[in-house]
């Protein structure tokens, strides 16, 4: 399992042993379903072994499963007669933070044109193969008090270019890069991006990210740093770009940490009125009230764009059929403890 490792649960698929099942007796008294005595969590380092697991029936469950791979195993007629797959909605989110304190990207305008020049599609249909959805803020769509009015931002390299323009950059010299004189000097609008070296999807999207961006006039290079390096320069706001995720609680959204001017702000957004906002939430119990301001809050940061938003990914599953299994929006995609066998 990725970034969790792939779970073996109970005894082995093929010859398994663990308690019979009593229809009857589990229907009217579930505690005495035929739960697995044991779970044992088997690491597997590689994608190439899970699925050669799989398809010897060695383990039960697999989630994060690679997106190809969940889209080849889809059409593998052996592994379907032995495990049913599942795509349960999530709870995690990718975008790019966007640093609105930097002297490149401290116009509103600039940060639209950035969101304009990201094609979240290329990213969805070639790199998750669909099995993702595009996001337009950082409420997830499934919340009741998510602002279903605003729309993801549609790649438009045009828009972007226009946007730009309006802001003061063109590329002066003719050099495919936009620029602009900022304190008296000419600097071309390239940023550099944040991102970890373990992560072969997040290489894979800069360079998309790069090339997109790079038909607006806008200069992307992907700069490789530990996790550790980049959530402190995220810290002390010493970056341009950085990759992103969070994964929200199945609770309310409570943005103070986040988007408060006085919380854990990596972007630099607010302002007194949307810190008053965000107070204000945390005490009104009136859900029409709250949800409101919630979509004001929403509606303020899809103005500002101090975050590019991206997808959040479908859950990918697969579970052996011996097992009744509940899918769930809580990583990993599933509850071990829930597991009942069929036989």
């Amino acid at each position: 399992m990725r970034p969790l490792p792939p779970r073996n649960l109970g005894a082995p698929a093929k010859g398994g042993t663990g308690k019979k099942r009593n229809d009857d007796l589990a229907d009217k008294f579930p505690a005495l379903g035929a739960y697995p005595d044991k779970l044992t969590f088997k690491v597997i380092g590689d994608a190439a072994t899970a699925l050669a697991s799989l398809k010897a029936e060695e383990i039960d469950v697999v989630a994060d499963i690679d997106p190809k791979d969940f889209t080849d195993i889809k059409q593998n007629q052996l592994i379907q007669g032995a495990y049913t797959l599942y795509t349960p909605a999530s709870l995690t989110s990718f975008f790019i933070y966007v640093n609105t304190r930097h002297p490149k990207l401290n116009d509103k305008l600039v940060r639209q044109a950035l969101a304009h020049a990201v094609n979240v599609d290329e990213v969805i249909n070639t790199l998750y193969f669909g099995l993702a959805e595009p996001l337009s803020g950082p409420v997830l769509p499934t919340k009741d008090y998510a602002n279903k009015n605003l729309k993801p931002i549609a790649y438009n390299p045009e828009k972007a270019k226009e946007l730009l323009k309006q802001a003061g950059w063109t590329d002066s010299n003719n050099n495919g890069t936009v620029d602009k004189t900022i304190d008296g000097e000419l600097t071309e609008l390239s940023l550099s991006y944040l991102i970890t070296p373990n992560r072969e999807i997040s290489r894979n999207i800069a360079l998309v990210l790069q090339e997109n961006a790079r038909k607006a006039g806008i200069n992307i290079e992907p700069v490789t740093k530990e996790f550790t390096q980049i959530i402190a320069d995220l810290r002390k706001g010493e970056y341009e770009l950085s990759s992103g995720g969070r994964t929200v609680s199945p609770t309310l959204w409570d943005p103070m940490q986040s988007w408060h001017t006085q919380g854990d702000n990596r972007t630099g957004f607010g302002n007194a009125e949307t810190d008053k906002l965000i107070e204000d939430l945390r005490i009104t119990l009136d859900k029409g009230k709250r949800d409101d301001m919630y979509k004001k809050l929403q509606a303020a940061i899809y103005d500002e764009v101090p975050e590019v938003y991206l997808y959040v990914p479908s859950g990918r599953l697969a579970a052996h059929q011996r097992f009744e299994v509940i899918p769930t929006a809580m990583h990993p995609g599933f509850f071990p403890n829930l597991f009942r066998l069929k036989e």
